[in-house]
C-alpha cells in the first residue's frame, strides 16, 4: 500500500475516534444540506452527516489539469487527494494549526480542482514555483506541496517566501495531531 494512504489513514481514523463517545453514533459529524451526500456518509440525522473516511476507487482525478498546465503534479498530492473521501478537520502540527483539505464528493472534488487550478494561474502569473495546497490557517496561509521536491510548505499567497514544514509528505501528515474544533 501507498505510504501516503497509509499515513491519511492513519490521521482520519486517529480524528474519528474523537467522536467515539461524542454521540449517539460515535461517529464525526458536520451541519450541512441533507441533499448533499457522500460516499463517506454514514448517516444523516436532520441536516447532520456522520461520516466514517471511506476508500476512493478513481484513477487520475487531475489529469484534465495536468493536460491544461502542461506538467504533472506530484504523486504525493495525487495520493493525498485520491486515497480517501472524507469532511476536512483541524489539526495540530509542532509550527502550526491549519484546516486539512479532504473532498467530501464529487461535487466538492471539482471546486477543489477549480481552487487549485486558480492556485496555479497565481503562482505562474507570479513566476513562482509551482506548490499545490492541501490545508489553510485562520490567517490566510496555505499549507501547500513543494511540486518539484515533495516538500510540505507554509506560504502567504502572491508572496515568495515560506516556512518549510516537513522534507515529504508522509512524515508531514505522521506528526498532525486531529483535533475535535470543527472544521469549516
Amino acid at each position: 500500500m501507498d505510504k501516503i494512504f497509509l499515513a491519511l489513514d492513519s490521521i482520519l481514523t486517529r480524528y474519528e475516534n474523537l467522536f467515539h463517545n461524542a454521540n449517539e453514533l460515535g461517529l464525526p459529524s458536520f451541519q450541512c444540506d441533507p441533499i448533499w451526500p457522500s460516499p463517506c456518509a454514514v448517516s444523516i440525522v436532520k441536516d447532520c452527516h456522520y461520516w466514517r473516511h471511506k476508500e476512493k476507487r478513481s484513477g487520475n482525478i487531475f489529469a484534465s489539469l495536468e493536460d491544461a498546465l502542461e506538467t504533472k503534479f506530484h504523486p504525493d498530492f495525487h495520493a493525498f487527494f485520491e486515497s480517501y473521501w472524507a469532511n476536512g478537520m483541524r489539526v495540530e502540527h509542532p509550527l502550526v494549526d491549519f484546516a486539512l483539505i479532504q473532498t467530501w464528493n464529487e461535487e466538492d472534488q471539482e471546486r477543489l480542482k477549480e481552487n487549485i487550478l486558480g492556485h496555479c494561474f497565481a503562482k505562474l502569473k507570479n513566476k513562482q514555483s509551482l506548490t499545490l495546497f492541501i490545508g489553510c490557517t485562520d490567517s490566510n496561509e496555505v499549507v501547500s506541496i513543494e511540486n518539484h521536491s515533495g516538500k510540505v510548505i507554509l506560504e502567504r499567497p502572491g508572496r515568495k517566501d515560506y516556512k518549510e514544514l516537513a522534507d515529504n509528505l508522509e512524515s508531514f501528515l505522521l506528526a498532525l495531531n486531529p483535533t475535535a474544533l470543527e472544521y469549516n
